[in-house]
């Protein structure tokens, strides 16, 4: 029985999509965010069932001994290997569409008091209310989500066809399990409730950034106007809503194609220190303990 030459094993793990997989362990690794391959959790559809995510990381940005407060970042990181391109195809949203709170992140507390008239308060999302909406636009943040990602594939006799098949069931809906199992016992209120004073658990603004990792090029339709246009993009954030017994909520994706991960890390991990700066700055208005609007 012959053996693979080392060109032909290379290649079939390649297209296996195991050699993706290391590239993201590395640059997780070079960017001191420590990294587990095949990161195992319980199916929310189905406990019985363990299912596993490609790639999961972490790395802590603030520890604040005496406000017991961490704001940690985590990637979550499903790999796709292809030999054919992907477009993502969306338009702009609403300003106020990113004032809310994202899904993929969690704040110890949900909605702060903005105004009070009489008997009547109201209350605005964390994000907006904490200013990081502004924080995440001098990031790189834009009001840009596609809400269609496809996969390009040649059709026989010149031509281009597109082909969602499978981008849902394999990709989109594993990531936001994954999400919720990461998130799943994550200290939270809804509505700050006024009462201040010292407490004894620790609180953590936890962000997360799910990814799915593909290997081929990105090409990006922005459908915002009458003509659409058409941009090859480093990477772009998709937008899902899920209603399912098990998993609820507006999820943002990032798509990010293998050669841009590396400055996607560092551009998220610059996000991310600029939030932890924010909460160190007012480390107990940050996590509701005393409030100011």
């Amino acid at each position: 029985m012959s053996s693979p030459t080392n060109e032909e094993l290379l290649s079939a793990v390649e297209s296996a999509g195991w050699l993706l997989e290391q590239h993201a362990l590395r640059i997780l690794k070079e960017h001191e965010v420590h990294p587990r391959s095949g990161w195992a959790y319980q199916d929310a559809d189905d406990p019985s069932v363990s299912r596993e995510l490609d790639v999961w990381a972490y790395k802590q940005m603030l520890r604040d001994e005496a406000n017991k407060i961490i704001v940690g970042v985590k990637f979550l990181v499903e790999c796709k290997q292809s030999s054919q391109p992907y477009a993502a195809i969306g338009h702009v949203l609403p300003e106020y569409h990113l004032q809310r709170n994202p899904t993929q992140h969690v704040l110890p507390v949900q909605n702060f008091p903005v105004q009070r008239e009489g008997n009547t308060t109201t209350y605005a999302p964390a994000w907006g209310a904490l200013g990081f909406d502004n924080v995440a636009l001098g990031h790189g943040e834009d009001h840009f989500r596609a809400t269609q990602l496809t996969r390009l594939d040649r059709v026989k006799g010149g031509g281009w066809s597109a082909n969602n098949n499978g981008i849902f069931t394999s990709l989109v809906y594993p990531l936001a399990k994954a999400l919720r199992a990461t998130q799943k016992g994550a200290v939270t209120t809804e509505y700050y409730s006024g009462i201040a004073g010292h407490r004894d658990k620790w609180v953590m603004v936890d962000l997360c950034f799910p990814v799915v990792l593909i290997s081929a090029d990105l090409f990006v339709v922005d459908a915002s106007a009458d003509t659409p246009e058409v941009a090859k993009k480093p990477w772009v954030t998709t937008r899902r809503e899920l209603k399912s017994r098990s998993v609820n909520g507006v999820f943002d994706i990032d798509v990010v194609t293998s050669e841009s991960f590396a400055d996607f890390v560092r551009a998220k991990l610059a996000f991310s220190a600029a939030i932890a700066d924010e909460v160190g700055k007012d480390p107990r208005r940050c996590v509701g303990d005393e409030w100011v609007a």
